[in-house]
């Protein structure tokens, strides 16, 4: 947001008629925003924002993820079902009719010495037998339970630990959210209530052009005096369309934020009082940031993350047992009946007993994470309080900001009355009127932005020291994931 708190004399200048009654001078615009209508805002911000929309369905994915991680405890069924078609490979060739045709000739040759018929057969084809079969099939239902396998417990306290991560970060957007809708939103109102000083001041600028040119009309004055009313209104000008411009800015992202339509309006309902008497304990505000911030306790649970990393890779070296239970049919042709169907029922032990020391570089790098999570943690820690104190001193400075801006536009009101009574009797010149005004009128700027500078410190005092209640607020999560922490 552009400052014009610097505004120079030159950019400034002031009429001869209307300004010099007091009656006519406009006072500041108020700062503070009506809070029911902020309020709305920051409604309707954390109902629609993108980013947080974005964190829901995050949210909501490690929300599931923990419900797969649980649906390991329980067993899977499972179809399996082949049907194979094969020729060629391997045989074995089995010499049936070579050892019974001997046999079966002998036999009949006995009954027909007894005067009876033949009943074996004479001339029998010795058998080949393929090793694979030229049709089978194998259908099959299975069940596989789980028994013992300490690594799902210690996955499921992972997938907890993820979804509560997941959870924080959302809240911690909704707090990032709030303090840009809230900083936003004064933005727009600085921005508009200097444009509306500044169109007065054009209202002021016109005067005294048209004033300055019926005097060197009428050879009151020299026409350097109408060349610079209007290079002094030129230069206005200009300011006005970069205040226009960064008014414009400020209502895009504004807009951007609540997921709304850039250009579209917004509502201004101010009030004449700022809470200047806002009471700020510094050892309370530090100490709800240490406890609220929903970075540190991120950060609690990537520790204790990391130690349920360790606690799996531990556990790999221990036994797993699971149950197995087959039941199908198989043969040639697909049939039910009580010779092509069959039963197995498992016990399946693994043991994992050496893994060419993988198994002991992965547990030293989970403990890696440990101690590098434990290091961050405590930078965190100490980066929190860097950002109270910094906040704090912000608010400290704005707080006196306003002070110190108000006696000067006392100040400046008073010495450009002066001024204006004196110029209107001939014992002041030009430059020392328009300095004044000039003067008086950044003094009433200044105050305007040290105002509105304050509401916005106090936004961040806010975010970092985590003290807006989110519990006030709409927080964006699903149905499932709001039933899940609940």
């Amino acid at each position: 947001m552009k400052v014009w708190g610097a505004v120079s004399g030159q950019a400034i200048i002031i009429g001869l008629t209307g300004l010099m009654v007091l009656g006519r001078l406009m006072s500041i615009p108020a700062v503070r925003a009506d809070d029911c209508i902020l309020e709305k805002y920051l409604v309707e911000g954390l109902t629609g924002n993108l980013a947080l929309q974005q964190g829901r369905y995050a949210y909501e994915k490690s929300r599931l993820a923990l419900t797969e991680a649980r649906g390991a405890y329980f067993p899977t069924l499972d179809v399996q079902a082949r049907y194979t078609r094969a020729g060629g490979g391997r045989t074995i060739e089995f010499p049936v009719g070579d050892l019974l045709n001997p046999v079966y000739g002998t036999l009949n040759q006995i009954l027909s010495s007894q005067g009876q018929q033949p009943r074996f057969p004479e001339n029998i084809e010795n058998e080949e037998i393929a090793f694979i079969p030229e049709k089978y099939q194998e259908t099959k239902v299975q069940l596989i339970q789980p028994l013992f396998q300490t690594a799902l417990y210690h996955n499921v306290r992972l997938k907890k630990n993820i979804h509560a991560l997941e959870r924080l970060e959302l809240e911690r957007r909704c707090r990032q959210v709030i303090r840009e809708i809230k900083t936003g939103y004064y933005n727009y109102h600085k921005a508009e209530n200097v444009i509306g000083l500044l169109d007065r001041t054009r209202m002021v600028l016109e005067e005294n052009l048209r004033l300055s040119q019926r005097l060197f009309e009428n050879d009151k004055v020299t026409q350097d005096v109408v060349f610079r009313a209007e290079a002094e209104l030129r230069s206005l000008e200009q300011q006005q369309a970069e205040a226009e411009r960064d008014r414009d800015l400020a209502k895009n992202w504004f807009n951007f934020l609540l997921n709304r339509e850039l250009d579209e309006p917004i509502e201004m309902c101010v009030t004449d009082e700022i809470a200047l008497d806002r009471l700020i304990d510094p050892e309370e505000v530090l100490s709800q940031a240490l406890t609220g911030r929903e970075e540190l306790k991120q950060q609690v649970l990537a520790i204790e993350s990391a130690h349920q990393l360790v606690r799996i890779e531990n556990h790999q070296n221990f036994p797993g047992l699971t149950g197995v239970v087959d039941y199908g049919i198989e043969g040639e042709m697909y049939r039910l009946s009580g010779e092509d169907d069959f039963w197995t029922a498992s016990l399946v032990l693994h043991w994992n007993l050496f893994h060419g020391f993988q198994d002991r570089a992965r547990q030293r790098q989970a403990r890696c994470d440990v101690t590098r999570a434990q290091l961050q943690e405590h930078e965190l820690h100490n980066q929190v309080i860097v950002q109270v104190k910094d906040a704090l001193a912000g608010v400290e400075v704005a707080h006196k900001a306003i002070t110190s801006t108000r006696e000067r536009l006392r100040s400046a009101r008073q010495s450009f009355t002066i001024m204006s009574r004196k110029y209107e009797v001939g014992l002041a010149r030009q430059i020392e009127f328009l300095d004044a005004r000039a003067t008086y009128t950044n003094a009433e700027i200044s105050h305007l932005l040290a105002r509105y500078d304050y509401e916005i410190k106090y936004a961040e005092l806010e975010y970092v020291a985590a003290l807006v209640d989110l519990s006030l607020y709409p927080l964006p999560l699903s149905e499932g994931g709001q039933a899940e922490h609940e």
